[in-house]
Parts: C-alpha cells; structure tokens; sequence
C-alpha cells in the first residue's frame, strides 16, 4: 500500500512484470494509458488532459484539453475514443496527436469504458444519473455515430469483446453479457428468393422499433435511418452478412418526433422506407 499523496506514478517493467521501475511522477491521477510502440504513448488524466510521450512515459506534453474529466480512452486500430463525465466523445486517427469532436457532452451520464469488435462496431458504457443503471450506446461505422442502445440494471465500470460476447463488469459485482453485441440477429437461414425489405414493426413506435430484411447471397450490406432532410441518423448495418433473413433493433431514444427513412443498400439492390416516431 501507497499513502494517498495526491501524486501520480508511472510505473514501466521490460520484463512481462516481474520487476517495475518507476518512470516519472507528478500531481493528478491517470486513467487509461495507451502506447503504440516502446516510446510513443498517450494518456489522459484528472485535469481534463490528454498527453502525449515520445520517450517511453519519461515526460508528456499535452495535446488537447476537454471539457470535462475523461474517463476512458481505447483504440481501434490508430482511431482512438476518449469520453467521461458528461457523455462528450472525441476521436483521433493518428494515435492521438490530433483530436477532434465527435459529441459536444452535456449529458447527466458518464461514460467508463468502451472497446470495439472490429473495424466498425463497437460499444460504450457507464453508469446513467444516480448510478442505479448502466447505459449502453453502439456504433456500427466505425465511431463516427453512436447510438443509444439499451440499458442495463446497474453501474457499469468496464467492459470488453470475449469473440462475439460484450461482457460489462458494474461496481455491484453484476456481470452482464450479450450474445448480440450489434443489434442484429438471424430469425432465418433459409435461402430467400431476393432481397427485400420489410416495414419496421410497431409503426409509429416510440421508442424502439424492429426492421428485417432478407440477403439471398453473402455480401455487404447497409441499412442506414435519414431525417427528413437526408441527413444520416444512424448506421444500423455495415457489414457482410450471409444468406439469411435478418432483424435489427432501432432505439431512437435521443431523437424528436417526426417522420425518418431507412434504407438497405448492397452491391445491386437499393431500397427505402418510411417510418414515424411518436413520442
């Protein structure tokens, strides 16, 4: 045990933990650290900072300063995420030299850790006001849009893939896992006859609603939600699917009443349909 002295320390081994040298130290607490290779690294820490090293933790720079406490920081590829209090998110796709905003925040909820299944799909979460639920948002384009997904009954502090598993760890000592991660599920292997798109059920719906579509050959497929103006909402599917017949969910929670698009593209059939949100 270390007294509480209000310092940090960074602490490195060369020798899969067997031994620790101490690195460097200072005031305020880091959260996440990432590093790419020997020397080059990033971290965010209490002051609402993200750093940068070059020498192996010796010594950080700063490179952007958010609004509020970060919380998590984790990396796809060289594209990495930081959010925290307030639900603000901000992107990287340059192992964090350059940030840029991807949500404003302003939220009553925080974020506490996220991870991706791959290049495209992946999750955050943490816990909603008065720390009794956790909150779960999804993106399927790779972070450039998130979506509120579903909620679970506690306090979520980390999660992580385990193959197509989420698994979410809370402060309660709760476990949850999901065998659907992206809100997608196969109702049916039979061949189908053509591509079709079915009109989402309930319709009006308030807030969530289901869409199912049929693939007659493996492929990629996208099914994307629009406002009135042809702005894009939401990317429900980006990836390549077998032969199938398949539902996805569509929470549109953070959204106002009106009327939305939604339409299935593949490499030879485009179609789009109506839908209205009632609230």
């Amino acid at each position: 045990p270390v007294q509480n002295t209000g310092l940090h320390y960074i602490i490195k081994t060369t020798n899969g933990g067997l031994n620790w040298q101490l690195v460097s130290q200072g005031t305020g607490g880091f959260y996440s650290c990432k590093f790419f290779d020997v020397n080059n690294g990033v971290a965010i820490n209490s002051f609402n900072v993200i750093k940068k090293t070059t020498n192996g933790g010796v010594s950080w720079f700063n490179v952007y300063t958010t609004p509020n406490a970060p919380r998590c920081m984790f990396f796809n590829g060289n594209v990495g995420f930081v959010s925290g209090y307030g639900g603000y998110i901000f992107k990287t796709t340059n192992n964090g030299t350059n940030w840029s905003v991807v949500d404003n925040g302003g939220k009553d909820y925080a974020i506490y850790s996220g991870s991706f299944l791959n290049q495209d799909i992946g999750l955050f979460t943490g816990p909603a006001p008065g720390w009794s639920k956790g909150i779960i948002f999804k993106t399927l384009n790779g972070g450039n849009n998130w979506v509120l997904t579903d909620s679970i009954n506690g306090s979520p502090y980390s999660m992580d893939f385990a193959g197509n598993y989420a698994v979410i760890v809370c402060d309660s000592g709760k476990i949850f896992r999901s065998s659907n991660p992206i809100g997608i599920r196969e109702i049916s292997s039979q061949v189908p006859d053509k591509y079709s798109l079915s009109q989402n059920y309930p319709n009006p719906f308030n807030p969530t609603t289901n869409i199912e579509f049929s693939v007659p050959k493996t492929g990629a497929v996208k099914l994307t939600v629009f406002d009135l103006t042809g702005r894009e909402i939401s990317t429900l599917v980006k990836s390549t699917l077998s032969v199938g017949k398949y539902r996805v969910d569509f929470n549109a929670g953070n959204l106002s009443s009106g009327t939305y698009f939604y339409r299935l593209e593949t490499d030879s059939y485009v179609l789009t349909k109506k839908m209205v949100l009632v609230k």
